[in-house]
């Protein structure tokens, strides 16, 4: 990531130890027939229960949650024009779940492009409801419905839109790769598609936390 955009906060967990002790008494005769009792103490653990500081709930049973965040201009052909991805966006797993697919997600994003060197220099903007985050590594998908475009493009509203993005961490620039709308003929994009990241990006950066329902 070029510039780091926001920040993570850290869940404090605290790790429960409770100690049990018992005793064993055995029985010996020596051989002038006396008998003698031992006794020998052994300590066991109970397993460590990590819970939330919070809601005190074990780690096993609270949802886990992903983010894709942070806004960038990207290299564009026309080093003239400004085009912008923003998001914001999260996704939420149940707990035990094993299905990358069945995630929760929320947030928004904004793509804008300025035409610096068009006949009359013009803006376009849409803004989009997400419906899907995926994460893996340092690299997401995000989906989602156009719910407001500027007028020269307002025909995208109502259209499933696509995009990915690799955050390749500090001193480095990131990725974006964009579907773009669809066009005449064109299915609907696939909830969950995006392209690669191909364009780089030049300002700005993007924050990936990864969660994947997958173990390992």
């Amino acid at each position: 990531m070029r510039r780091a955009t926001g920040g993570m906060a850290l869940i404090s967990v605290v790790a429960l130890t409770v100690p049990s002790t018992s005793a064993t008494t055995a029985n010996a005769t020596t051989a002038n027939g006396t008998t003698t009792s031992t006794t020998t103490a052994s300590a066991t653990t109970a397993s460590a229960t990590t819970a939330d500081a919070a809601t005190g709930r074990p780690a096993a049973e609270r949802p886990v949650i992903g983010v894709v965040k942070g806004s960038g201009r990207i290299a564009y052909p026309d080093p003239d024009d400004d085009v912008r991805f923003t998001v914001d966006a999260t996704v939420t797993y149940r707990p035990g779940e094993l299905d990358p697919f069945a995630g929760e997600a929320r947030g928004t994003a904004r793509v804008r492009h300025h035409f610096a060197n068009a006949p009359t220099p013009t803006t376009v903007w849409a803004d989009v409801s997400v419906d899907c985050v995926l994460t893996g590594g340092r690299s997401a998908t995000v989906t989602g419905f156009v719910t407001a475009a500027s007028a020269n493009n307002a025909d995208w509203v109502g259209q499933r839109v696509g995009f990915s993005v690799t955050d390749n961490g500090a001193g480095r620039f990131d990725r974006i790769g964009w579907s773009g709308p669809r066009l005449a003929g064109d299915p609907e994009l696939r909830r969950c598609a995006a392209p690669a990241p191909f364009f780089r990006v030049k300002a700005g950066g993007y924050t990936v936390k990864d969660v994947s329902p997958f173990p390992g």
